[in-house]
């Protein structure tokens, strides 16, 4: 089972820390958006596809072992440049590894992004990504 989101995510998960801060950032309450490793890897899937998959394989009449996951990977980059672009703000990045800093194209670093060391989690995976070809077996899972 990998990465699901939904709109109850804790506040320290990434995608809601991201979620959070351009609300921040648009009503001006926020003036930074601080991530670790921008280059690391999701497959990130919505909690109610994957409770629909548990709900298909309880139904299975065999025993197996199963993997849910999108068999799709997006950086946390990816991530924010799409979170930004709902609120129409394009961000430019700049600079290499720790010191890479994301600004909106338009206005000055008042909406910026950056990796800041204190904000890299202890993850053992840079790349946290699953086949899902067990899970296609399963009737109705394949959309």
């Amino acid at each position: 089972l990998f990465n699901h989101e939904s709109s109850i995510r804790g506040e320290t998960f990434v995608s809601r820390k991201i979620a959070r801060a351009i609300a921040g950032i648009v009503y001006k309450k926020q003036k930074f958006l601080h991530l670790g490793n921008l280059n690391a890897k999701r497959d990130w899937g919505h909690a109610k596809d994957f409770v629909e998959g548990m709900w298909l394989i309880l139904q299975h009449k065999k025993s197996d072992d199963f993997v849910l996951a999108t068999s799709k990977t997006y950086s946390v980059k990816d991530f924010v440049e799409l979170a930004f672009s709902f609120v129409d703000v394009e961000i430019d990045w700049y600079g290499k590894g720790i010191e890479e800093v994301g600004k909106n194209r338009v206005t000055t670093p008042c909406s910026s992004t950056n990796s800041s060391p204190p904000c890299i989690s202890p993850i053992r995976f840079q790349k946290f990504d699953a086949s899902s070809k067990s899970s296609h077996a399963i009737p109705m899972w394949s959309k």
